[in-house]
């Protein structure tokens, strides 16, 4: 298990904590944290020269990444609440259970959980099985 603090923020004004199972895949996210923990010699977990990661540095790395796989698209940090959804969508989470871990307060997700069904391609396919 892996327990993880997140700081204040405009949902939720006193910060979480979250505790994390690892699960049996070799990218588990908990696994590859403690490796990661293990080796890191000092500062924040994740950032750049001592400096903890802002949503900024986020957005421009994926801007980078798209560019270097010649991906079409305008991605910011806010682009991975969208792929989260969409992935947590397609594995069966209910709305409830990805609002709670999307730390939704409102009923903004109902968005990001339409955008993510208009763009499911096999929804034909999945309809038979």
């Amino acid at each position: 298990w892996l327990s993880v603090r997140f700081k204040r923020k405009k949902t939720k004004k006193h910060g979480r904590s979250v505790m994390l199972k690892p699960c049996n895949n070799q990218s588990c996210p908990v696994k590859l944290v403690k490796q990661w923990l293990r080796h890191r010699t000092s500062g924040p977990c994740f950032g750049f020269s001592g400096k903890e990661f802002v949503s900024k540095d986020i957005t421009r790395i994926l801007r980078v990444r798209a560019k270097q796989f010649n991906v079409d698209g305008n991605f910011s940090s806010h682009s991975l609440r969208i792929g989260g959804a969409s992935a947590l969508t397609f594995a069966g989470y209910t709305r409830e259970q990805i609002q709670a871990l999307g730390d939704w307060s409102s009923d903004a997700v109902d968005r990001y959980l339409r955008e993510a069904i208009d763009f499911h391609k096999n929804v034909s396919d999945d309809l038979f099985k």
